[in-house]
């Protein structure tokens, strides 16, 4: 039998190849459904609208049928205009945050993301490249022989490694080095701030992670784990920061499960073009109402404003990709707003020196992420 300084590991990207999120957590998905208000520009509404929500969760899961009954009253409350047309994206996350934070369900851990993609550590992603995790240990010793009195090389050899060796990757993570840990938080709104982290420049689905933790359930067969905090990497303080260790992965264990729920938000092409149709229908509803009336030159004018209607719904068939981007990029820039008002700042992520004078000089690098002081104080009472 081998001895604990002698169990096979695998390798980073042997890792990667076997990874399969369902082994070590029991996910359930809801997708915030939303779409171009394409009213908008006539009565001064939002540019968004939201239109229900839909949950993907299996059918053994002992969750579904209290999270499916939490949506059926949410869509019911969308459904029946409970909530006006420009209700903000905003106060449907604390919705959900009340819901999954409370003391029976107890959800106490999140993670933003700028896409849908699984929560993977840095060195897991499929951008990073495999020579990476190749030499990521011979770039580590290499590191922690030039900065002694700051990094530390721990070998991952066993169990007993694994503590020492993550107190070491959240310094180099510190520093901006891909590591096998994910970044999680025990604040929602500070998840939020990371997913929405820069404009976007191309449409995506931004997703808010939220992970039910033990924290009193401990060891190598946990994901979870709460790194040391010290004065080199105060950002996990500032961040109220801990982590997924996903070295614990490389010693072929079955690890204890971590519920998950993952929330999407998607544009619904389906529901723009219905909303479409259904401007086109009432179109032709009120065709029908002129033929059948008199007063020629009122009849004439209606007409004409239908043809202009039916050029506008026309376009707007046709600039879905634009449309899609500019709602998203509107939701961003007004959660960022509304996040300003309960005094979270994107910039108060980042305390450590080098961060902060990083962060403060790449913000004024393009205009679209200046902090425009005005917006910021301006009160916004909409709901």
């Amino acid at each position: 039998m081998k001895n604990n300084q002698e169990v096979d590991k695998l390798s980073y990207n042997d890792l990667l190849d076997n990874y399969k999120q369902g082994n070590f957590f029991d996910e359930a998905v809801i997708n915030i459904k939303y779409t171009k208000n394409i009213l908008s520009n006539d009565n001064g509404e939002r540019l968004y609208k939201i239109v229900g929500l839909e949950l993907d969760i299996s059918d053994s899961d002992e969750r579904k049928e209290k999270l499916s009954r939490f949506i059926d009253i949410c869509n019911e409350a969308i459904n029946k205009n409970k909530y006006p047309t420009d209700w903000q994206i905003f106060y449907l996350y604390k919705e959900l945050f009340q819901f999954f934070i409370n003391d029976k369900i107890k959800y106490n851990y999140f993670r933003g993301q700028s896409s849908k993609h699984d929560p993977l550590p840095g060195i897991l992603r499929s951008t990073i490249q495999n020579s990476y995790r190749l030499n990521f240990e011979n770039l580590y010793r290499k590191i922690s022989k030039e900065f002694p009195d700051k990094i530390e090389y721990i070998e991952l050899k066993n169990d007993e490694s694994i503590e020492e060796r993550e107190n070491q990757l959240s310094l180099l993570q510190h520093y901006g080095l891909k590591t096998s840990l994910l970044d999680i938080t025990s604040n929602p709104y500070i998840a939020l701030l990371f997913m929405l982290s820069g404009r976007f420049d191309e449409y995506k689905e931004p997703s808010l992670f939220m992970f039910k933790i033990d924290e009193n359930y401990g060891g190598s067969d946990y994901l979870f784990t709460e790194v040391r905090k010290d004065k080199i990497n105060e950002r996990i303080i500032a961040q109220k920061g801990a982590f997924l260790n996903f070295d614990k992965l490389c010693f072929k264990k079955k690890l204890k499960k971590i519920p998950l729920v993952k929330i999407v938000l998607q544009f619904s092409t389906e529901k723009l073009l219905d909303e479409i149709q259904s401007e086109r229908n009432k179109l032709e509803e009120m065709a029908s109402e002129i033929n059948s009336s008199s007063g020629e030159k009122r009849d004439a004018q209606i007409i004409e404003e239908k043809s202009e209607y039916l050029k506008i719904l026309e376009e707007e068939k046709n600039k879905i990709e634009e449309s899609k981007l500019l709602c998203l990029n509107f939701m961003h820039d007004e959660l960022i707003r509304k996040l300003r008002e309960y005094y979270y700042f994107e910039e108060d992520l980042f305390p450590d020196f080098e961060k902060r004078i990083d962060y403060l000089s790449n913000k004024y690098q393009s205009e679209s992420t200046k902090k425009v002081v005005s917006d910021e104080m301006k009160p916004d009472s909409n709901k």
